[in-house]
C-alpha cells in the first residue's frame, strides 16, 4: 500500500507541476507561430509527453511550494448519538453503551469524547480511493480507444482493395524522400478523408473514388511525409500520455495542439521549395479531403475546423523565415525535468481540524477530476427520425418535417443502419400511414435532401430525394438522386434521362469536351443540341491544368448529378439538376431542366452557368 500511495503521490506531483508549464506554454502558442517553426513545438510537445510519462522526480533540497497531504487517514463515517458508538476519554477506555441514555451521560461529562467508526480497522484510506478511481479511469481510457481502433481498423481493412500500380505510384512520389520502404495504398468506401494507419504495417487509406494525377501526388505526398517522420508513434505516445494523465485538462488540450502541429510540419515539408501555384494546389487537395468525422486516434486524418484549416492555409500561403529555437528547446527542457521537484507533498500536522480541512479539500479536487464528457453523436452517425436530431453543433441544411405528399398534413423522414455496412437506409413516413422505404444510400458525408412537388401536372405530389455533398466531396463522382410518382395508389421511382452511376440512384450525365478556335473548349451534351464555348481566359489554369489538352479530344466524360432545385415556370414547378463541367477545381456547369410528357421526364433545356457555385451555394 506504501508503494501505491508513493505512486500517486507522484503522478499527481508530476501532473500539477508540469500543468503549470503546459498551461504556459499554450498560452504563448500565437508567439510561438510568430518566431518559431511547428517543427520545434512538436518536438517540445513530445519532451512534455515523454516527462509525463516517467514516474519519478527530482527533488530539490526545499520545493518552493509544499502541499500537505495525509493519503493514508481513513475515510470519515459519520453516525447520529442514536447509532451505537464507541466512547474514549483520556483516563481510559469506555465500553459501548447499551443505550441512548448512558451514551448521553457520557457525552455530558467532563471527559474529553471522541467518537470513532466502529470496525475502524476496515475503513479504507484515501490512497487506495484515489489509486482506484486513477487506476480505472486509466484503464477505461486505454480500453475505450483500443477497442476504437481495432474496430476502426478492422472495419476499414475488410472493404478495402489495393490501389491499381499502388507500388509504382508511392515510390515515384517519394523517390526523393529518402525511404527505405514504402506503405501500401489502398481504397476503402469506409472513410471519408485519406489517412495513414498501422504500426507493424502501416496502409495509407483513401476514399474509394476518382483521382486526378495532382491531387493524387499531393495526397500521397503528404501521407508519407507522416510515414517518414514516425507520426503514428508520436500519436501513440501522446496518447499514452493522456491516457496516464486522464484527470488533467491541460493534456487533452495539448494533445489537440500537437496534432495541429503535426499537421503543420508536415505542411511545411510537403510545399518547402516551391510557388504559389503549387501551394494553391496543396490547399485545395486539403480543402477536398477534409472529413466531417473523426477517424481513429492512432491514424492520420485531415478533420474540418474551420478557424484551424484558415489559419493553416495561412501558413501555407505566407511562409514566414523562422528563428533557431535550440535554445528555447533546451529551455523548456530543463524547466520539464526540474519542475515536478518544485512541488513536494508533505504529512499535515496533528491538528485534526486541519486534518478534516485537508481531507475536505482533496476531497473536492478528485471530483472535480472528472474526464472530459464524450461529444453528442454527429449526424453522421445518428440512426432516428432527423427532424429530431440535435443541431446545436451542426448547421441544419434542410427542415425534414413537412408535409410531403400534399394532404395537409406533416410528413417525416426515418433514417436507420442498412445491413450492409456503411450504409443508411432512408424511409418517408407519411400521415397517413403509408411509408416509402428507400433503397440502402451510401452513408459517406452527404446531407439528404427531400422535396415534395407535383412535376407532372396530375394533383399529386412527387417525392425528390437526394444525398447531396455540399462540402469536401468531388461533385463530379459524388451524388444520388431519385424521384418518385404515385401509381396506382404506390410510389415508383421515375425513369430519369440520365445514366446510371455506381452508387444507387447514382445518375450521370455524358458531357463531351473538343477544341474550339482559340484558348477555349466547346462543350456539347451527346442527344441533344446543347454547345456551349467556354473560353479558357487564365494562361495559368489552360497549362497547368492541362484544358488545352485533355478537354479538347472529343472525348466524351460522364458527371455526376450533384445538386438540384425548383422552379416556377409559367406556374408550374420544374425539376433543375445541375452538374459541375471541367474538373472539380472549375466553376463552370451546367444546370439541366427537366420536363415532363407521355409519363416520363425528359431533358428540356440545358443551361450554362459561369459560376456554378455562387448559384447553388
Amino acid at each position: 500500500m506504501m508503494q501505491m500511495e508513493t505512486i500517486m503521490q507522484t503522478i499527481l506531483q508530476i501532473s500539477i507541476s508540469m500543468a503549470a508549464v503546459t498551461g504556459l506554454l499554450l498560452c504563448l502558442v500565437p508567439v510561438w507561430k510568430k518566431h518559431y517553426s511547428a517543427k520545434w513545438r512538436k518536438i517540445i510537445w513530445l519532451v512534455i509527453a515523454i516527462r509525463l510519462l516517467i514516474p519519478f522526480s527530482v527533488e530539490l533540497p526545499a520545493a518552493p511550494v509544499q502541499v500537505n497531504m495525509d493519503l493514508e487517514k481513513p475515510t470519515v463515517l459519520t453516525r447520529t448519538i442514536t447509532e451505537e458508538v464507541a466512547i474514549t476519554t483520556e483516563y481510559d477506555y469506555v465500553a459501548v453503551p447499551e443505550n441512548k441514555m448512558e451514551a448521553a451521560a457520557a457525552l455530558k461529562s467532563d471527559a474529553e469524547v471522541t467518537l470513532v467508526p466502529i470496525k475502524s480497522q476496515e475503513a479504507i484510506s484515501t490512497d487506495v480511493i484515489l489509486s482506484a478511481i486513477w487506476i480505472a479511469g486509466m484503464c477505461l481510457f486505454i480500453l475505450f480507444y483500443t477497442v476504437q481502433y481495432y474496430l476502426f481498423q478492422r472495419r476499414v481493412y475488410k472493404f478495402s482493395e489495393a490501389l491499381e500500380d499502388s507500388e509504382w505510384l508511392v515510390q515515384q512520389t517519394g523517390s526523393d524522400m529518402n525511404l527505405h520502404q514504402y506503405p501500401e495504398v489502398m481504397l476503402s468506401h469506409q472513410i471519408q478523408g485519406p489517412m495513414l494507419i498501422g504500426f507493424a504495417k502501416p496502409v495509407i487509406l483513401l476514399p474509394d473514388r476518382i483521382y486526378e494525377e495532382q491531387e493524387l501526388y499531393l495526397i500521397l505526398r503528404h501521407e508519407l511525409t507522416h510515414y517518414k517522420h514516425h507520426d503514428l508513434w508520436y500519436k501513440l505516445i501522446l496518447l499514452a500520455a493522456n491516457a496516464m494523465h486522464w484527470f488533467n485538462p491541460l493534456v487533452y488540450l495539448m494533445v489537440r495542439q500537437a496534432g495541429r502541429d503535426l499537421e503543420q510540419v508536415c505542411d511545411d515539408e510537403v510545399v518547402a521549395g516551391k510557388d504559389m501555384g503549387y501551394r494553391k494546389a496543396y490547399c485545395m487537395t486539403i480543402l477536398n479531403t477534409m472529413a466531417n468525422q473523426r477517424g481513429a486516434a492512432l491514424s492520420t486524418y485531415l478533420s474540418k475546423d474551420v478557424q484551424n484549416t484558415k489559419k493553416r492555409f495561412t501558413e501555407i500561403l505566407q511562409p514566414k523565415q523562422y528563428k533557431r529555437g535550440a535554445v528555447v528547446f533546451l529551455a523548456i527542457v530543463l524547466l520539464a525535468a526540474v519542475s515536478s521537484g518544485c512541488l513536494q507533498f508533505t504529512e499535515p500536522g496533528t491538528d485534526t481540524k486541519q486534518k478534516e480541512d485537508d481531507l475536505a479539500e482533496e476531497t473536492i479536487l478528485s471530483e472535480d477530476m472528472i474526464p472530459e464528457q464524450q461529444k453528442p453523436v454527429s449526424f453522421w452517425e445518428y440512426t432516428g427520425y432527423l427532424d429530431a436530431f440535435s443541431w446545436e453543433t451542426t448547421e441544419k441544411p434542410e427542415p425534414y418535417s413537412f408535409d410531403y405528399d400534399g394532404d395537409g398534413k406533416v410528413d417525416r423522414v426515418y433514417r436507420s443502419k442498412a445491413q450492409d455496412e456503411g450504409y443508411y437506409q432512408y424511409q418517408i413516413e407519411f400521415a397517413s400511414g403509408e411509408v416509402l422505404k428507400l433503397k440502402e444510400f451510401f452513408s459517406n458525408i452527404g446531407y439528404p435532401q427531400v422535396d415534395g412537388v407535383d412535376l407532372t401536372g396530375d394533383g399529386q405530389n412527387e417525392i425528390i430525394f437526394q444525398i447531396g455533398y455540399p462540402t469536401s466531396t468531388n461533385p463530379l463522382a459524388c451524388g444520388e438522386l431519385v424521384v418518385y410518382e404515385k401509381q396506382k395508389g404506390k410510389y415508383q421511382p421515375m425513369q430519369l434521362p440520365f445514366e446510371d452511376g455506381d452508387e444507387p440512384y447514382q445518375q450521370m450525365l455524358p458531357v463531351t469536351y473538343s477544341k474550339a478556335e482559340g484558348q477555349a473548349v466547346k462543350v456539347s451534351v451527346p442527344g441533344t443540341d446543347f454547345s456551349q464555348i467556354v473560353p479558357i481566359k487564365d494562361n495559368a489554369l489552360w497549362n497547368d491544368y492541362q484544358y488545352g489538352s485533355t478537354y479538347t479530344t472529343g472525348e466524351t466524360m460522364q458527371h455526376c448529378i450533384w445538386a438540384y432545385k425548383i422552379r416556377e415556370t409559367d406556374g408550374k414547378p420544374q425539376l433543375i439538376c445541375s452538374v459541375q463541367l471541367f474538373d472539380k477545381w472549375s466553376q463552370w456547369g451546367l444546370d439541366i431542366v427537366l420536363g415532363y410528357k407521355k409519363g416520363e421526364l425528359f431533358i428540356d433545356e440545358i443551361e450554362f452557368c459561369e459560376d456554378i457555385y455562387t448559384e447553388w451555394m
